[in-house]
């Protein structure tokens, strides 16, 4: 089993491992221990919280990165993205402020991806 510090490790219906934290986001085959990377570029920051599509090639989770050259504790890039398992590619990506919500899963035809929202109301008396 690879050496990780922190992160979520889940089961994906293709009966692997996926396992995410910083700057680690793979995809482990219990059977024969081979690795492979879920990004095909590397993730310069953190990933977390991911939820399978229906049909399990997809994951959507949560993407924070650097942009810059010196990563530090400020995150230049916020975004909910969606990634293919099989050629690990980004195929859609939206910036956190405009997805505007917590990432909750996928419809049941895994067309569509649900969010939780609180709406602040604030009214002067």
């Amino acid at each position: 089993m690879p050496q990780w510090d922190f992160g979520t490790v889940i089961w994906t219906p293709a009966n692997r491992i996926l396992y995410l934290g910083a700057e680690k986001c793979k995809l482990l085959d219990p059977e024969s221990g081979q690795e492979e990377q879920l990004f095909e570029e590397d993730l310069m920051g953190w990933a977390y919280g991911p939820h399978y599509s229906p049909d399990g090639y997809r994951v959507a989770l949560k993407i924070l990165e650097h942009v810059g050259d010196a990563p530090g504790t400020v995150w230049d890039k916020k975004e909910i993205a969606v990634v293919s398992t099989e050629n690990h590619q980004r195929i859609w990506s939206i910036s956190e402020e405009e997805f505007g919500g917590q990432l909750i899963g996928w419809s049941p035809d895994g067309n569509w991806l649900y969010r939780f929202a609180l709406i602040w109301v604030t009214r002067r008396l």
